[in-house]
């Protein structure tokens, strides 16, 4: 199988899937990762995008070039980052800013009809926003790498559809961590290549999702499904 960057993968050094049963999640997050992982031992670089778009490619290409198998993004931004990234996700998933916000029981109506007001502006001026755009370059650097992303988060989510419009048919190198209650992550899924890896009903925010997944590769990568240790 190709792909505009050529084929997926050689997998002849990895190692063989589990040979004990796997079904839902479990089956699809192995058969993910044995078609996309490299080789057969996993380097985990974090990304933390904290420059312009060429620093964020430039780490990209340093941790793929050290080694990394696998990149993991999660970013947690500022209050105006994570209007943004909503408003990026309601304008491509073609919905209205109130859908891509719920009001959490600690949230007064005032603020929050505030936050959707902003959201709703940010979408109607229609242009992308730097932070976002600089993380959707780092997945489609890693795609352009053979490199795959396990990722979550509200501005992931929305770096990630945004470079599936730049650069359409290069989604499956990416996979986000976990079913989520944020409703623009959940409509983000709609339109993703890859659904979540693991249905565990997140909010988005944190590294749990994240490293549950990693927990769950570890397991399978390990032999006679005995854990590795750290």
């Amino acid at each position: 199988m190709t792909t505009p960057y050529g084929a997926i993968v050689d997998t002849a050094a990895a190692p063989p899937e589990p040979a004990y049963p796997l079904s839902g999640d479990l089956a699809r997050l192995s058969s993910w990762w044995h078609e996309h992982r490299p080789r057969a031992e996993r380097q985990v670089h974090w990304l933390v995008p904290t420059g312009e778009e060429t620093e964020v490619i430039a780490e990209v290409d340093r941790a793929i070039d050290a080694g990394s198998t696998l990149v993991v993004i999660h970013c947690e931004g500022n209050d105006d980052e994570r209007i943004a990234a909503r408003a990026t996700i309601a304008r491509i998933a073609r919905t209205d800013a109130a859908a891509v916000f719920a009001q959490a029981p600690e949230t007064d109506d005032l603020t929050w009809m505030r936050t959707v007001a902003a959201i709703r502006d940010a979408r109607a001026e229609g242009t992308e926003f730097p932070h976002v755009t600089a993380l959707a370059s780092a997945f489609i650097r890693c795609s352009e790498r053979r490199t795959p992303v396990l990722f979550d988060g509200v501005i992931a989510h929305a770096a990630a559809l945004q470079a599936g419009v730049e650069e359409p048919g290069i989604g499956q190198w990416w996979l986000p961590a976990a079913s989520c209650t944020d409703p623009a992550i959940d409509r983000a899924h709609a339109h993703l290549t890859n659904p979540p890896a693991l249905d565990l009903h997140l909010d988005g925010r944190g590294t749990a999702g994240l490293r549950a997944v990693l927990a769950v590769l570890a397991e399978l990568e390990a032999p006679d499904g005995v854990t590795e240790e750290n």
